[in-house]
């Protein structure tokens, strides 16, 4: 069976949302179906270029086709490998880009994007390809990757279409769109959705809400963990020299007011507690950070880093005494489930967990991994110098309700199930 997966974000992407496509590749090929990889030819633009090492190990199971996200065919615009380097300037760069982007899809929605330029020359691509596909895979963000699998639906009905939202598109809770802007990617979204045969999300409440948008059936494919891959993760405690303190890492994106560590850095404050605690900050985007900690007057115990490789910030965050997780507690984050709640149970560590309400999807999970860590909990054990120890549960039970494999099976379950019901006719 031949099967498409056309996205954005896959290796050499060292991103938490190249992750998932990561395994679809791996768990697809594994099970004898022949892999075509629709994507873009990497630029620095697109985002930290550091896992070569998986992306050649990925061309050996599957044909990699790489588009430019360009209106010009340059070759010279691929990425090539470069070790050892990290680019302020390039982060920097996608910062500024990040922050004109915002404020474009306010006003125009997200379809205006230099990926969407992707999507059309992939368009252009499959146009003058003879390849028929038994089933395509896409994945959001970005959203113009539906107009890829609306194109091949349109094309081909007997195709299997397959549409995948690890983040939503209209319905995201971290867009902020006016009342026109709103509406163009409401159109979009319905009318490259409704010839979708199944589409795909992370949680129960984003299921609902998918559901509910386009009266379809949707499936919860969570984003998961593969356990062989943590268990040779190697602790990394360079940035943890002074053992006197208690280490608190963060790796990932701010928000100031959502995913914002407000909370916990005045309670350290008020229990006097800042020679006690390091909190470390790895991230692109950390200038809503910096403002946050200045406010609040913590820069003696706040430092911000660079991030690392994925492996090696893996090794970081398995070394450290605590990890942080961020949220929003507005209703509309209630399903957020982002891929590095998985990693972060699978690491075992206990989890800080700060900003999500009780009844939110992201709190059930880590509270079910035994590693939850209620913040006050934690300030007041700080304070009396108790050990914190959490009740981790063991391998088999995070297998069934975290496992990658467990999740992407449901997939190729439906994929099963339809073509049983074509014999059938």
């Amino acid at each position: 069976m031949k099967i498409l997966i056309a996205a954005h974000d896959v290796a050499p992407l060292d991103l938490i949302s190249s992750q998932r496509i990561n395994h679809f590749i791996d768990f697809f090929s594994e099970k004898g179906y022949q892999v075509d990889v629709l994507t873009s030819k990497k630029r620095e633009i697109d985002g930290p270029l550091k896992d070569f090492d998986k992306y050649r190990e990925l061309k050996g199971k599957a044909n990699f086709i790489e588009i430019p996200s360009t209106l010009i065919n340059k070759e010279s615009l691929v990425i090539q490998e470069k070790k050892g380097i990290i680019s302020s300037k390039n982060n920097r760069k996608r910062e500024f880009l990040k922050k004109i982007k915002a404020i474009l899809v306010k006003f125009t929605g997200q379809l205006l994007d230099y990926r969407t330029f992707w999507a059309y020359n992939s368009i252009q691509y499959l146009k003058t390809s003879n390849v028929q596909y038994d089933v395509v895979i896409t994945s959001s963000l970005p959203p113009c990757v539906n107009w890829v699998g609306w194109y091949i639906k349109s094309q081909n009905e007997d195709c299997l279409w397959i549409a995948d939202f690890r983040d939503l598109w209209t319905l995201n809770h971290l867009v902020e769109y006016n009342f026109f802007s709103k509406r163009i990617d409401t159109f979009f979204e319905k009318k490259f959705l409704s010839k979708a045969d199944v589409i795909t999300t992370v949680s129960n409440d984003l299921s609902e809400q998918m559901n509910k948008f386009h009266k379809k059936n949707v499936l919860i494919v969570r984003n998961g963990f593969v356990p062989t891959e943590f268990s040779s993760i190697v602790r990394n405690e360079v940035f943890f020299q002074d053992k006197s303190k208690i280490h608190i890492v963060y790796a990932g994106n701010i928000y100031k007011g959502r995913r914002d560590p407000t909370e916990l850095l005045l309670l350290i404050n008020q229990s006097n507690l800042t020679d006690k605690i390091n909190l470390h900050f790895f991230g692109h985007y950390l200038a809503n950070l910096e403002e946050i900690v200045k406010a609040n007057n913590a820069e003696k115990y706040c430092s911000f880093h660079s991030p690392l490789p994925r492996n090696e910030m893996l090794g970081v965050l398995k070394a450290s005494n605590f990890n942080l997780f961020l949220e929003s507690a507005e209703p509309d984050a209630k399903g957020v489930m982002p891929g590095k709640i998985f990693e972060l149970i699978a690491l075992g560590n206990p989890i800080i967990t700060i900003g999500p309400r009780e009844d939110f999807e992201s709190v059930q999970l880590i509270k079910s991994s035994g590693l939850f860590v209620d913040l006050l909990d934690f300030i007041e054990k700080l304070k009396m110098n108790e050990t914190y120890l959490p009740n981790f549960k063991d391998q088999a039970f995070l297998e069934k309700i975290a496992g990658r494999d467990e999740q992407v099976n449901k997939i190729h379950q439906f994929i099963e199930q339809k073509n049983l019901s074509k014999i059938g006719t």
